[in-house]
């Protein structure tokens, strides 16, 4: 009789701690580009084109390992983007031993607003990277609008912001909300004023189930700024409200610097 050999299916395997934090990463992300991973994963003082190199190898062995996936535009000239395989989703939910990271995967860009999106993951990763160096406040979740979407009762559709921000205050144990609208000046006043109006009208009342809540427009130019702000002031929510400039907010001083009151337009700190 012949012998029947049974050969073992090995799962990949990941040598460094960063290859699974590189995977983390890119599921929160989804999809996360190498610049985005050398942000969050690769500082210091090394010249950054090294950097996101090193970023864009340790993500292809992802790839080759099918951890991971790389995605393309139509157009060749744009950067590529990466999620996480079923595979590479499957390993980083049993490294979370059943903690609350969402990660999800991705086949295709299909419509996505990339370049929303490319900007939401740049303001996602400055307030981690500020949050890590505050001494008294803790980032507790990132919440996107597909998550936030889910959570959100019927009758509250039309005020999901593009993302929530939620710290906890270390000392005080206080739970605080940032509401985050990226405009990027495509969206007509006639939306605008409605979702101000909306967020005006809930005032005092939770959102998402968080008590403390602040209005955070970010946009991309002072010009686009200035009208933000005059649709705040008209729709009587300037007062509960802060304006920034992409340009101007730093990556690890997000929670202080480059932020305007709503009230006065006078540069003021988040916390």
């Amino acid at each position: 009789m012949g012998v029947l050999r049974v050969m073992a299916i090995t799962r990949p395997r990941l040598a460094l701690p960063r290859d699974h934090q590189i995977l983390a990463a890119v599921g929160t992300l989804a999809p996360a580009s190498a610049e985005d991973i050398q942000r969050l994963l690769f500082p210091g003082t090394e010249a950054e084109q090294a950097r996101r190199s090193t970023a864009r190898r340790r993500l292809g062995k992802l790839c080759r390992l099918g951890l991971g996936r790389q995605l393309r535009t139509g157009n060749l000239a744009d950067p590529a983007w990466y999620a996480l395989t079923p595979l590479g989703k499957e390993r980083v939910e049993e490294a979370s031993a059943g903690g609350e990271t969402a990660v999800r995967t991705l086949t295709g860009l299909g419509r996505m607003n990339l370049k929303a999106h490319r900007e939401l993951n740049r303001l996602r990763i400055s307030f981690v990277l500020a949050a890590r160096a505050h001494p008294k406040l803790a980032l507790r979740a990132w919440l996107p609008e597909r998550e936030l979407r889910a959570l959100a009762p019927r009758e509250q559709s039309p005020l999901v912001p593009d993302a929530l921000i939620l710290f906890e205050h270390q000392e005080s144990r206080t739970e605080i909300a940032l509401a985050i609208e990226l405009d990027l000046g495509t969206e007509r006043h006639q939306v605008l004023r409605a979702k101000v109006a909306a967020y005006r009208a809930l005032r005092g009342a939770p959102l998402f189930g968080s008590g403390h809540w602040l209005l955070v427009f970010v946009v991309p130019s002072a010009r686009r700024g200035d009208v933000i702000l005059r649709l705040l002031h008209e729709g009587g929510a300037d007062d509960f409200a802060a304006l920034g400039v992409l340009c101007e907010l730093g990556e690890r001083t997000v929670l202080a610097e480059g932020w305007y009151s709503a009230k006065t337009g006078e540069p003021v700190a988040l916390f």
